[in-house]
């Protein structure tokens, strides 16, 4: 599938005619080939809303494109290059997750044993009661903590993933 840059075109006729050197430039090829584009670029409905310099999908059906309307080789690396580091944000974003969820559980399992009795019963044998208030308060800031560190973690993946969809429009 060829790619084309959309530059601002007001109507689906003009974009035909400028991508495609049609021989026959009766209503009803251009028509065809807007159908095709529209098929393969369902964005391209409201053409108010696609930035100049957006990528568009030529399809196979389409009539053959202009060989001076064709993408650069730049476009397709950066393209390339930006689902890579989607795909990468992505695993990096699931393992930061996984390695949350362990250190949560691990968090909950040492709460429960410092509120246990057993531990309760050795902290006073040890005269170290502050020491479990202490220990408890930590615990739970340090949950609360987590919980932040998940939101932020999550809002700056989606802006990540956000910035790099941009690259591929």
């Amino acid at each position: 599938m060829s790619k084309a840059i959309f530059k601002g075109e007001t109507n689906i006729k003009d974009l035909v005619t400028r991508l495609f050197p049609l021989s026959d430039k009766s209503p009803q090829k251009i028509k065809e080939a807007g159908d095709a584009l529209l098929q393969a670029n369902p964005q391209l409905k409201d053409l108010s809303k696609v930035p100049a310099g957006a990528l568009l999908q030529i399809p196979a059906g389409a009539p053959p494109l202009r060989a001076a309307e064709k993408a650069p080789e730049i476009i397709f690396r950066r393209e390339a290059v930006a689902r890579q580091a989607q795909q990468a944000s992505h695993v990096v974003g699931q393992r930061l997750a996984d390695i949350e969820t362990r250190a949560q559980a691990g968090l909950q399992a040492f709460a429960s044993l410092a509120k246990s009795s057993q531990a309760q019963d050795l902290m006073k044998q040890l005269n170290l009661s502050e020491g479990t208030k202490q220990i408890t308060a930590s615990i739970d800031s340090l949950s609360k903590s987590m919980g932040e560190l998940q939101k932020v973690r999550n809002q700056a993946i989606g802006k990540l993933q956000t910035s790099l969809q941009s690259f591929l429009k």
